[in-house]
């Protein structure tokens, strides 16, 4: 019987991708490069001239042995980037929604939508006139009941008469006026809907005033802002800042 001596190998089922293909390609000159640089990535100090050329010549290889991985990266993800790119320039005309641009979608939304809540706050303003008027009313037959009540005779049908129907007609008014308080406007579509919301944005009229309230109430966030505007200034080679003490450290170029 003859048997097959040929051995499977691995990645004949599952082959690697392209990006560990590619990488693999730089694993020897990544050794190298490691054990080279192991040393003072331990914390060595450099003693000679020679440990010092040998740490020059490590910058230099890390810099070139970067830039190639770094194109072979790029080389990678063009297609990619360049199907991202197609794809949105299919899409972005119609969904598009950042600084850059708005699509035809969100023109089409934004516009309803501003329609809808000037329709709702119509709504809202009737509502709160009817209220108004519903509690001028109540008022009015509050006084009512309590005059009524209080010109009711003992034995006069009448007058008795014209405080029921008062207590009746405050009833009334006042379940009215409960029921408009209660109402929430709106238009419903198919089992959704859509309400006026409040929305409340800031406008600041005294920073010195809102400066107080954070030093206050956001300490720890006033800290973090100061730190990195000053960083910012340092950036610019603007050293020249209340408050900002320059400490200098040295790093080799």
């Amino acid at each position: 019987m003859q048997h097959n001596n040929d051995r499977a190998t691995i990645g004949d089922n599952n082959p690697p991708s392209e990006a560990v293909l590619a990488l693999s390609k730089f694993s020897d000159d990544l050794n190298i490069h490691l054990e080279n640089a192991k040393p003072f990535l331990d914390g060595a100090e450099i003693i000679s001239e020679a440990e010092a050329e040998l740490v020059q010549r490590i910058i230099d290889d890390n810099k070139n042995l970067h830039k190639k991985m770094e194109s072979a990266r790029k080389k990678l993800v063009k297609p990619l980037d360049d199907e991202k790119k197609e794809i949105q320039e299919q899409f972005n005309p119609w969904i598009q929604n950042n600084k850059s641009g708005k699509g035809k979608l969100v023109h089409i939304a934004e516009a309803c939508e501003e329609r809808r809540t000037a329709w709702l706050r119509k709504q809202e303003l009737n509502r709160q006139e009817a209220e108004r008027k519903l509690k001028e009313e109540a008022e009015k037959a509050e006084k009512e009941r309590l005059a009524a009540l209080e010109n009711r005779q003992y034995g006069d049908i009448d007058s008795k008469l014209r405080a029921e129907q008062a207590i009746d007609s405050e009833k009334s008014i006042q379940s009215a006026l409960k029921r408009v308080q209660n109402t929430r406007v709106g238009t419903k579509v198919e089992g959704r809907k859509a309400t006026l919301r409040e929305i409340k944005t800031p406008e600041v009229i005294s920073h010195d005033l809102l400066l107080l309230w954070i030093q206050e109430h956001r300490i720890d966030d006033l800290n973090k802002f100061c730190e990195e505007m000053a960083a910012k200034e340092f950036r610019a080679k603007n050293y020249d800042i209340y408050g900002v003490k320059v400490n200098t450290s040295y790093k080799s170029w």
